[in-house]
């Protein structure tokens, strides 16, 4: 026989939670969530973080690296040793950053401080911001296999070398055995965009001109994006002590012009020193440093503002000298 439940155990059999079970079950969830958003926020600002420190390191290493492979093979004359061995040609390079600049091999490198000189050329004002401009003259590192009408080249024997358009081939160079060189030649500086004037927010970056077809030298070309500031210096060793100075472009002997053809202390300058301000695309969340101050070289910078950024230096030789 089934025995009849009491009205008593009926109503707890059916019973929900109390208000008070219920504002218990609310708060704790509350708890949960907000310490799941707040672990989502911590994790996306690290990621934030990791990412733009990555865009810094690639940036700033990919600029290394094309200025360090340019220097390194600043001044090579192919198979020419004696500078003053080397010929000139009467051909007009278009939009020249100076006259004769693209020939000069004599100045394997040469440097502006702080300022653009060549504003009237290669370099227009509005393309540069600020830093150093640093030129490059060199052949490229092996002799080419044809020549184009339009390029500029180095015929190189051991004994001289003489400059000629690739459709004008010098028809008196007596010296064997000879082989010709493209002509190259560049200008790195700091632009104060990435993509164009228009963009916004402006990101500067390290731009340069260089020497193509033409002959003439190209409008300018981005090198990598997200750098604030180039300095470069230069040790210059002494011929018969061979004593090393450190020196900023534009301090004696270090005081004569791109389109000198004649000794200066340019021809003594042994290694370079550069230093790049790599900065991330845009302000970080969160990120409030202050007013920091950056060591670039002889030159200190400062900002107060929420962009990362990060010094990038390195000494590299020429091997031309």
């Amino acid at each position: 026989m089934n025995t009849p439940r009491k009205p008593a155990m009926i109503r707890r059999s059916h019973r929900g939670f109390t208000l008070v079970e219920m504002m218990i079950g609310v708060g704790i969830s509350m708890v949960i969530v907000a310490a799941a958003a707040a672990m989502y926020v911590t994790t996306a600002g690290i990621g934030r973080s990791n990412r733009q420190a990555a865009e810094i390191m690639s940036n700033g290493q990919l600029a290394m690296d094309t200025l360090r492979r340019d220097i390194l093979n600043a001044g090579f004359r192919g198979m020419t040793g004696d500078v003053d061995q080397l010929g000139t040609a009467a051909v007009t390079v278009s939009n020249a950053c100076a006259t004769g600049f693209s020939m000069n091999l004599r100045q394997a490198v040469w440097g502006a401080n702080d300022s653009n000189p060549f504003s009237a050329g290669c370099i227009p004002s509005t393309n540069y911001l600020r830093g150093d401009v640093l030129a490059i003259r060199r052949l490229g590192i092996a002799p080419t296999g044809s020549l184009q009408s339009t390029r500029l080249y180095l015929r190189s024997a051991f004994q001289a070398g003489q400059f000629f358009l690739g459709s004008a081939p010098p028809t008196t160079f007596a010296y064997s055995p000879s082989e010709d060189f493209l002509l190259d030649a560049s200008a790195y500086f700091v632009s104060p965009f990435t993509a164009s004037s228009s963009e916004s927010p402006q990101v500067p970056a390290l731009y340069r001109t260089r020497l193509i077809a033409g002959p003439a030298m190209s409008a300018p070309e981005l090198v990598a994006s997200g750098i604030d500031d180039l300095q470069v210096q230069f040790e210059v060793r002494n011929g018969t002590t061979g004593d090393v100075r450190v020196l900023n472009a534009g301090t004696a002997p270090l005081d004569t012009g791109s389109a000198t053809t004649t000794r200066s202390g340019w021809d003594d300058v042994s290694a370079v020193r550069v230093f790049l301000l790599v900065r991330a695309q845009g302000a970080e969340g969160g990120y409030t440093p202050g007013s920091r101050t950056y060591t670039l070289g002889s030159r200190e910078v400062t900002y107060n503002d929420s962009i990362p950024r990060q010094v990038m230096a390195s000494v590299f030789s020429l091997r031309n000298r």
